[in-house]
């Protein structure tokens, strides 16, 4: 199973180290390549490109590009999920090093922007590119269709929504005037907002949608780039309730009408202005300022009585005593801060239309009617009648049943757990076997099994399996694999991930 892309076929080599190799199905050759460019890079250790190597067998060349150590940006991705800061730090990441490529005379357009030619070192902040020397890739599109391609397909892996820097973002990528600088500064914006409203994102405008369920986005990224037409975005509910309370907070602080006074703004326990909050602080410090007054006036009660020390003066104070202490408390609750007042929503009645008696029959205002007499079913005419035409042993066809679709082949892996045999379904296009957590398909519980460890795939000539460059490898009938080339899978075949062994079959 050979893997293409722009009229180059990909392949997966180790020999002292791991290689991803790109060459030609009819031979590459050197007049294809651009000598200037190889011989910058060559000259120079570019930051954040695959180092690149030349190999020439038979007149054929060879690009050899060394990727030990480092894991493809699709697998990084499917484990890890992605905040909007991280989403616009990742592309950021990918536009500056396309802006550094002009410092040694590199051409932006020849860089391959697929997941499966990012890689990463020890982090999403340490991404290496591919950069092919060629004077021209087959079928290439532009830098910007590119870029939009990987904007809308990672917008998907984000886990809050929030803001409107991703239609700023895809607005710019559909200008005809596109360029890297105004692009990079954009990002570097919205890297600025999302760092600051990290801590506490807007909950109006944060996704409603879980990852397993459609989002409401247009299909801004997949359309043709002679198009050109600048997306547009709806708000969705959430973010238009939103956008109504704070017109309606809005036009309360302004002209001093409530809420309800704005068609549309919902009225609930969430749209309480802020000056209630402030009213209950003033009225609190009045509160404190009345009861720290009585303390002092009762206190100058009993100065006045330690002065004399007569008995008739003793219960003189002690009744101005009490009497500050009613007129306290009765101080104390005229002062009690009110409650505001939260209209729930009115419920809507289905009034029925005039002539419709069902309404009026429910309430006992209707006549009574007559009830209908009963009239039996008109009988088929004789040449609506079905005839038996065969004998009551006969067999009759009635196509595929749905028997016949449940034993429809499925292609699956078997395995002996405790003496028992037991399937697992290939029923994904993907199939991840991996430790327990997000990106895999099957969990395999077992010391060295790695996240991610291997995947099935499914492609036009049958079915696959590549390694996904574990730490201790995976053997196909005994063989060990190359990490990330796809190797055919046939009936019978035995897939060794640690210990466990699974034998692959084609149907159940």
């Amino acid at each position: 199973m050979t893997q293409s892309i722009y009229g180059l076929t990909v392949d997966y080599l180790n020999d002292h180290g791991h290689f991803m190799v790109l060459s030609s199905a009819h031979g590459l050759q050197q007049n294809e390549l651009s000598d200037f460019q190889l011989n910058m890079l060559a000259a120079n250790r570019i930051p954040h490109l695959l180092e690149l190597q030349l190999e020439a067998k038979e007149g054929d060349v060879q690009l050899y590009y060394r990727i030990t150590g480092k894991r493809m940006l699709a697998h990084f991705l499917r484990m890890e999920k992605l905040t909007m800061h991280r989403y616009f730090s990742l592309l950021h990441r990918i536009v500056e090093v396309l802006c550094d490529s002009k410092v040694y005379m590199l051409l932006p357009d020849r860089y391959i922007l697929k997941e499966e030619f990012i890689y990463c070192g020890s982090g999403l902040e340490d991404l290496h590119l591919t950069y092919v020397p060629k004077e021209q890739l087959e079928g290439k599109e532009a830098l910007s269709s590119d870029l939009q391609q990987l904007a809308s397909k990672w917008i998907h892996r984000v886990t809050e929504l929030h803001g409107t820097g991703y239609q700023e973002l895809m607005n710019c990528l559909f200008e005809e005037n596109f360029n890297l600088p105004e692009l990079k500064q954009l990002l570097l914006k919205h890297m600025r907002l999302t760092s600051s409203s990290a801590a506490q994102p807007p909950a109006a405008l944060s996704d409603p949608h879980p990852r397993d369920e459609p989002r409401e986005w247009t299909s801004i990224g997949t359309a043709p780039p002679a198009a050109r037409e600048k997306p547009a975005i709806a708000l969705d509910r959430h973010a238009a309730d939103s956008v109504r309370n704070d017109a309606a907070d809005l036009l309360r602080i302004e002209t001093g009408f409530s809420a309800s006074a704005v068609p549309g703004a919902p009225i609930s326990s969430e749209s309480i202005p802020d000056s209630h909050e402030r009213a209950v602080k003033d009225i609190g410090r009045k509160r404190l300022l009345l009861v720290l007054m009585a303390v002092l006036v009762v206190c100058f009660i009993w100065k006045w009585y330690a002065e004399s020390m007569e008995t008739s003066l003793l219960y003189g104070c002690a009744a101005a005593t009490a009497a500050v202490g009613a007129a306290t408390v009765l101080l104390l609750r005229k002062t009690r801060p009110k409650q505001p007042q939260v209209r729930a929503e009115e419920p809507v009645y289905d009034i029925p239309e005039q002539g419709d008696s069902r309404f009026f029959n429910e309430i006992g205002l209707s006549d009574p009617a007559e009830p209908e007499a009963f009239v039996p079913p008109k009988e088929p005419p004789a040449e609506m009648h079905t005839t038996l035409l065969q004998r009551n042993d006969a067999t009759v066809f009635l196509g595929k049943t749905a028997q016949a679709l449940e034993t429809a082949q499925i292609p699956y892996l078997e395995y002996s757990n405790n003496g028992a045999y037991e399937k697992v379904p290939l029923d994904k296009s993907s199939f991840v076997i991996g430790r327990a957590g997000d990106g895999t398909d099957w969990v395999q519980e077992e010391a060295g099994v790695s996240r991610m460890h291997a995947e099935i795939v499914k492609e036009d000539a049958g079915y696959g399996i590549k390694d996904l460059g574990s730490k201790n490898g995976t053997l196909l009938n005994g063989e060990i694999l190359v990490p990330y080339r796809v190797h055919p899978l046939k009936e019978g075949d035995i897939v060794k991930i640690v210990t466990k062994e699974l034998v692959f079959k084609m149907g159940l």
